[in-house]
């Protein structure tokens, strides 16, 4: 299904061809080259929104990535630590503090248990090298390093703040672009119907302009607003992914459809990613963990149109 502004865009194209007839008929600040710059500038702009949206989806798949290490890390890390402490150890105390930190975890409390590991890896580590013969600081394989220590755990920690970041600015220049776009397919709309409202006032039907206009150039039919998509099933899967299978026959008239998910802890829907029909998958995520999924839908009308929320367990 075209977007709105492709519609728009069309109907662009088919004035100009029409406009041909006759390139010297114009209105004030309205001319065939300003109407043909038109046309390149609404393609352009929506080619930029298209750009900003992609950046923003590779931006989050990071994050997700490098939180879910995260993650991985602060459930295993402890467990290996505490396997190894015997009763009444003097770092039993920080090992309580970073368990009264539990999951599931969002960014800020799995952040927050990070801080405590901290202390408790680096004097773990110190406990190992005061053994006889001394060992080896502490290591563990995670996703993209198969010896991750201490340092490059703290680094990873400081780098996410970093992501946390640039997801939210890249946040921002969609919103700015898509906003752009609207701003901008409004303006070449109304423009194009000033010009057909005068244009057939010059050239009224019978005459080889009119007809050329009433045959060439799609006028509005008014746009039908979304129905909500519904989601039909989440299943967990061994990987602790979630496919998510949507309903036949749901979601109709939608030109930007996302899949929405919250995770415990989360007052918002903040994590998006674009509908892929009739099924996908969203993930990983820890196992124990609640993701609540709904979707939204939005095209030329005002406003947006949201599914049914579900939850599952992981």
């Amino acid at each position: 299904m075209k977007e709105y502004w492709e519609i728009t865009l069309e109907r662009l194209i088919a004035t100009c061809a029409v406009w041909g007839i006759n390139p010297t008929f114009a209105l004030k600040n309205l001319t065939l080259t300003s109407h043909s710059t038109a046309i390149a500038g609404l393609t352009d702009t929506a080619n930029l929104r298209a750009q900003k949206e992609g950046d923003l989806s590779d931006k989050r798949a990071l994050r997700d990535n490098v939180l879910a290490v995260i993650k991985d890390v602060i459930v295993r890390v402890p467990g290996i630590i505490g396997n190894k402490l015997e009763d009444g150890d003097d770092l039993q105390d920080q090992l309580d503090l970073v368990f009264s930190v539990s999951g599931p975890f969002t960014e800020t409390s799995a952040l927050r248990r990070s801080g405590y590991l901290f202390g408790l890896w680096a004097d773990f580590n110190a406990l190992l090298a005061a053994q006889v013969p001394a060992q080896t600081p502490l290591t563990l394989a995670v996703t993209g390093n198969p010896a991750m220590d201490l340092g490059a755990f703290m680094s990873l920690c400081s780098n996410f703040a970093m992501l946390r970041s640039e997801v939210q600015t890249a946040e921002r220049e969609v919103n700015k672009a898509k906003t752009a776009l609207r701003a901008l397919e409004s303006k070449t709309d109304r423009g194009n119907k000033r010009w057909y409202g005068a244009w057939m006032k010059q050239f009224p039907e019978g005459t080889p302009e009119g007809d050329a206009a009433l045959s060439q150039i799609p006028t509005e039919q008014g746009t039908a607003a979304p129905t909500p998509l519904e989601i039909n099933s989440l299943t967990p899967q061994v990987d602790h992914t979630v496919a998510v299978l949507f309903q036949d026959g749901t979601g109709l008239h939608g030109t930007t459809k996302e899949l929405l998910y919250r995770l415990p802890g989360e007052a918002e829907f903040g994590h998006s990613t674009p509908v892929t029909l009739p099924s996908q998958s969203i993930g990983p995520f820890p196992p124990g963990t609640i993701v609540e999924v709904r979707t939204r839908l939005a095209n030329s009308t005002p406003g947006v149109v949201l599914g049914t929320v579900k939850s599952v367990l992981v």
